[in-house]
């Protein structure tokens, strides 16, 4: 708690230097956030819960015309201690380099496929995919359950990104330098890790590629790789959306692959019926102990900055006791923005 304080106070100190600043000298800054409430219920352990899920406040704005930054707090941050220990998530400046190009710094979500730099506030399906990493630990934003190949999803480094339009083509490119240990966290190695990702985007479809390289471990032992890649796709053209990823990784000698797809259509501007397949196998050479889930649920929209989500999750899990084990989970969140 008291790191969370820390941390805490100097948002605080830098929110209010820069709104003194923007006094003066008529920066641009916007403040905003949001909040979701849950109502979650798991067959296995035959348990429902009512769980504050996330309480954000963030901050965004330009300190000149090159200079751009972006803070996201949120105060219920560790849902798994008690009391929740709220979590820096964001602390982001950018630099812009041309029309084309951004040069940030800071602490800010991985650029690795389509779900991982997602806000939670902006899933469809209210979790991650498993692969991405719907896991502990570092996964504050998870119910739990496997970790996946990505369950920091933020960390701290450099990073060069950007889009390039060309008529009704577009390319977009990012490449990121990061310490590879998570967010909030102190290195602990002299490598970095590195991770990139390049796509192309013509009208309303999408083509990706993403890699990721690091190595893990401390500094007094033996160092191990860390590696991922993926290919991801999507097509957003309204109503329908669909998007898909495939991402394998291996960490030392432990090969482990998912993938996953969405689909959802919005009808009347207010409701949208979602549904997702989604896979994890943690060691491709192990047996009996990949997971399947068939999602389907539906979104319905109060206003632009109120929504009520429900889904009902199938899942298959395999186990060398039982060929398939089933443990269903279903999830009502209400969710507003500002």
């Amino acid at each position: 708690m008291k790191k969370a304080a820390i941390w805490l106070v100097l948002l605080c100190g830098a929110v209010f230097v820069l709104a003194e600043t923007a006094v003066a000298s008529d920066v641009d800054i916007k403040f905003g956030g949001f909040g979701q409430f849950q109502y979650y219920y798991e067959q296995g352990s035959n348990i429902s819960k009512f769980v504050p899920k996330r309480v954000r406040f963030k901050a965004t704005g330009t300190l000149t015309d090159r200079v751009g930054f972006f803070v996201q707090h949120d105060f219920w941050g560790m849902p798994n201690t008690t009391p929740p220990a709220p979590l820096l998530f964001d602390a982001r400046l950018d630099y812009t380099l041309c029309p084309c190009a951004k040069l940030s710094a800071g602490q800010f979500a991985l650029p690795f496929g389509i779900e991982t730099p997602i806000s939670p506030y902006n899933l469809d399906a209210i979790t991650y995919s498993y692969v991405v990493g719907a896991g502990w630990p570092q996964r504050p934003d998870s119910l739990g359950g496997p970790t996946g190949l990505f369950s920091y999803i933020r960390d701290l480094g450099v990073m060069l990104w950007g889009t390039y339009p060309k008529n009704d083509w577009k390319a977009i490119y990012n490449l990121a330098v990061f310490n590879g240990r998570g967010f909030n966290q102190v290195e602990e190695n002299r490598p970095k890790d590195v991770v990139g990702r390049l796509a192309g985007s013509y009208k309303w479809a999408t083509l990706g590629g993403s890699y990721y390289y690091g190595k893990t471990g401390a500094v007094s032992g033996s160092l191990q790789d860390k590696m991922r890649y993926g290919v991801d796709f999507k097509v957003d053209r309204d109503p329908f959306l669909f998007h898909a990823e495939f991402i394998q990784g291996k960490d030392d000698t432990i090969t482990r692959r998912g993938y996953y797809a969405l689909a959802e259509v919005k009808l009347w501007k207010v409701l949208q019926p979602v549904i997702k397949y989604d896979v994890w196998d943690p060691n491709t050479s192990t047996g009996n102990n990949q997971i399947n889930k068939i999602a389907g649920g539906l979104n319905w929209y109060f206003s632009p900055n109120s929504k009520l989500q429900m889904i009902y999750e199938v899942k298959g899990e395999e186990s060398d006791s039982v060929t398939t084990r089933y443990n269903d989970d279903f999830i009502l969140q209400w969710g507003m923005s500002f």
